[in-house]
């Protein structure tokens, strides 16, 4: 019996390395990549909502850096969750840098303001990035929708044919 144990250990014990391995690699992924061309834009996308941010826009570009046009900006409160927004009113325009906090979280840095999106959820549980919400703690909720070329499935896999 003591013959047979030592072989299940070292089964179980290496299957759980290998998804370590695995979901490891996935988190450090980037979630754009080979889904989206850059630059990618989004736009505002519940207007009655977001009266005075209707034409608020942000780009994402593959080197890190952003653009924001009339984007919602204010106090951020990242003890809440998800983080929200305390809107001011005032709106941001101009350069910003941009990074992964987690899969669906994205932080965005300018020289005014710090603050993180958060991607909507895809099929089956997973992370959509085609749309995003930026919280207000008022309860507001600012949706964003993506404006920009995806990459369709087959064209992920290669498929030139169609």
């Amino acid at each position: 019996m003591i013959v047979w144990a030592a072989p299940r250990l070292a089964a179980v014990l290496g299957i759980g390395v290998v998804a370590t391995l695995a979901l490891s690699g996935c988190a450090e992924r980037n979630p754009f990549e080979g889904k989206f061309v850059y630059p990618i834009a989004w736009s505002a996308s519940n207007a009655p909502d977001m009266a005075p941010f209707q034409s608020a826009r942000l780009t994402v570009h593959e080197d890190g850096t952003a653009m924001l046009e009339n984007f919602p900006s204010g106090a951020w409160n990242g003890q809440s969750a998800p983080g929200c927004i305390d809107f001011e009113g005032e709106s941001l325009t101009g350069w910003a840098d941009w990074e992964f906090l987690s899969e669906g979280e994205l932080q965005i840095s300018s020289a005014d303001d710090s603050f993180s999106i958060y991607a909507d959820s895809g099929l089956f549980g997973s992370v959509g990035w085609s749309d995003f919400f930026l919280y207000g703690c008022d309860g507001t909720e600012l949706g964003f929708s993506v404006r920009t070329q995806v990459i369709l499935p087959s064209e992920r896999e290669g498929d030139e044919s169609g």
